[in-house]
Parts: structure tokens; C-alpha cells; sequence
């Protein structure tokens, strides 16, 4: 998974701007692919430590439960 085109639509230019959804994408990526970091840790740097919690809360919620 490209993570990039998730990023820009999150953050494109005419609709709101979604830097806890982006980043959550992000950490899913990055668990796909561990060297996507790279990318998440520079959107990361624009976040405050809230929303990198949140964003971290939302990507937890979302992913698949390994209990099944």
C-alpha cells in the first residue's frame, strides 16, 4: 500500500485537513511496511503529542482484531 496518495488526499488542497486521520493512515502503513516511518515521522513533527496519541488510538481501533 502507497501510503503517499492517502496522505494527500487527507491533506489536498479544498477539503478539511486531517492530520490525526492522516497520521493514522500513516501507522498502518507503517506497520505494513516499516519503511514507510519515514514518512510518518515527518508528519508527526507537525502534530502535537494529543493528536499523535489520538491518531495512534484511531489506528488501533481500526486494525483487524488478532483475537479472531
Amino acid at each position: 500500500m502507497n501510503s503517499l496518495p492517502i496522505v494527500s488526499r487527507v491533506l489536498a488542497q479544498g477539503v478539511p485537513r486531517d492530520i490525526v486521520e492522516a497520521s493514522k493512515w500513516l501507522n498502518l502503513s507503517t506497520a505494513a511496511a516499516p519503511a514507510r516511518a519515514r514518512i510518518r515521522d515527518a508528519v508527526s513533527t507537525k502534530m502535537t503529542r494529543g493528536e499523535i496519541a489520538q491518531a495512534r488510538l484511531r489506528a488501533l481501533e481500526w486494525a483487524p482484531s488478532r483475537e479472531q
